[in-house]
């Protein structure tokens, strides 16, 4: 089964679909779905308070830790 998915704006309760070359069918089925709008997300707020303090200062000590592990001479 071969799919073609695309989002397109509709005028006055009118959408219109151009199916891409090669995509050679007689008949077809139109399912339409109203696009959902994505909510943008600010990274850090969101995670405030997800981990104690405790565990994000043994965290960032991990992180230092394997930074000077790096720069070792080999």
């Amino acid at each position: 089964m071969e799919a073609y998915r695309q989002i397109v704006k509709v005028e006055n309760h009118h959408a219109e679909i151009t199916l891409p070359p090669g995509f050679d069918a007689s008949e077809v089925e139109v399912i339409i779905l109203p696009v959902k709008k994505k909510k943008k997300i600010k990274a850090g707020k969101n995670f405030r308070g997800t981990i104690s303090g405790k565990t994000a200062k043994a965290m960032l000590q991990h992180v230092e830790k394997s930074r000077t592990e790096w720069e070792r001479d080999i």
